[in-house]
């Protein structure tokens, strides 16, 4: 299938999802243009509606795990892969590394404002669990976007007051 009609069947299948709550064979639509689609564009948003529907359903998916643990994979992709995992099962060993890269990533995509911030967002969800993100959180607090800059900020009071307090974060 081509890049377009893949684009078009992963957003069908999420409209569909969205207005009627079908689920038939949505996951599997999103792994095949995941697996498939030689664009980064359509393996990022198939990621990313994968994610929002693993994560409202409170399921995963075996590719997600394969994710996390490719470093060929997208960053994107392994992002979301990461963060779906741990809404919906609570991990937190091996996923806070992936989401501490995603606060670093100023260069892989035009959005990655959008991952620095869910990634700092995801951090402070996970509260305590993620107190090893710390030193790199505080690292991010300069970070040259507002949004950005202040999901950090919330994320270092959540994870750590004093460490927040430390460095000056009200």
């Amino acid at each position: 299938m081509n890049h377009r009609g893949l684009l078009l069947q992963i957003t069908a299948a999420r409209v569909l999802w969205q207005i009627n709550g079908e689920t038939n064979g949505i996951s599997q639509t999103y792994v095949e243009a995941l697996q498939k689609s030689r664009y980064s564009y359509i393996r990022v948003l198939a990621a990313d509606y994968l994610a929002e529907f693993c994560a409202d359903q409170r399921v995963t998916v075996p590719e997600f795990e394969a994710a996390i643990q490719s470093a060929s994979q997208d960053s994107y992709v392994r992002f979301y892969a990461a963060r779906t995992l741990w809404e919906v099962n609570g991990r937190t060993n091996d996923i806070v590394p992936i989401l501490t890269s995603g606060l670093k990533d100023h260069y892989t995509y035009y959005h990655n404002n959008e991952i620095r911030q869910l990634a700092a967002e995801t951090l402070g969800e996970m509260r305590s669990g993620a107190r090893s993100a710390v030193p790199d959180l505080v690292t991010a607090l300069p970070d040259p976007q507002p949004a950005v800059r202040a999901a950090v900020t919330n994320a270092l009071k959540q994870i750590d007051p004093e460490a927040a307090a430390k460095f000056g974060v009200k």
